[in-house]
């Protein structure tokens, strides 16, 4: 019993990311392939995944009703991961709107879709200009890919790889907020977490 309440109490200190996601596969698959590389001890990460209603606002009233149901506490981090695609800017803004709030709501925004971040695992993903270019480009990196991530095809080196690109199409990107074609900012969002759990450095 005693040993229950302690590791209770343990995961009630840890951070929690709570994250939520446009898709049912491909960004739930890609946050579960990341606990592989971190200690269950370390953080507490939260995936809130879509299902029918995949808009960006929708997105944002998952995360809305889990933080009334779990409020997160100031030391907790809540993220909302989506597409640029061609979702109306309104709606863009109202995630923007809603992550002026608190300083630890923050939006993973990727132009056009998350898949281009997976892109970055494995090339530096320029001269991207549609979503089907992100797709077929992918494919030859990842044959078969149907939205399933392979635990296998990455590995912790490609997901710095990827930070590091990713990090510099966004200083180069005249746009920071709705970004332009082939620019993602969930290199912040995975980076935090592996600074959190011990796993990157921070820059001196």
């Amino acid at each position: 019993m005693r040993k229950f309440a302690r590791a209770e109490k343990n995961q009630a200190l840890r951070k929690r990311f709570i994250i939520s996601t446009e898709g049912t596969k491909t960004e739930p698959g890609y946050f579960s392939l990341l606990q592989k590389f971190i200690s269950r001890e370390s953080i507490n990460l939260q995936v809130l995944q879509g299902a029918r209603q995949t808009d960006p606002v929708s997105v944002l009233e998952r995360m809305v009703k889990h933080l009334q149901d779990s409020p997160a506490r100031n030391m907790d981090q809540a993220w909302l991961v989506v597409d640029r695609d061609t979702w109306p800017i309104d709606q863009l803004n109202q995630l923007f709107t809603w992550q002026q709030k608190q300083k630890n709501y923050q939006v993973a925004l990727s132009n056009p879709k998350f898949e281009y971040w997976l892109l970055l695992h494995f090339e530096d993903g320029n001269q991207i200009q549609s979503s089907d270019a992100v797709t077929n480009r992918l494919e030859k990196c990842c044959p078969n890919y149907t939205k399933n991530i392979d635990p296998d095809k990455f590995k912790f080196d490609d997901i710095v790889k990827a930070i590091d690109r990713a990090k510099v199409r966004y200083q180069h990107s005249h746009d920071k907020k709705f970004l332009e074609m082939g620019t993602t900012t969930v290199f912040k969002l995975v980076k935090t977490i592996l600074l959190e759990t011990g796993l990157m450095n921070q820059p001196q």
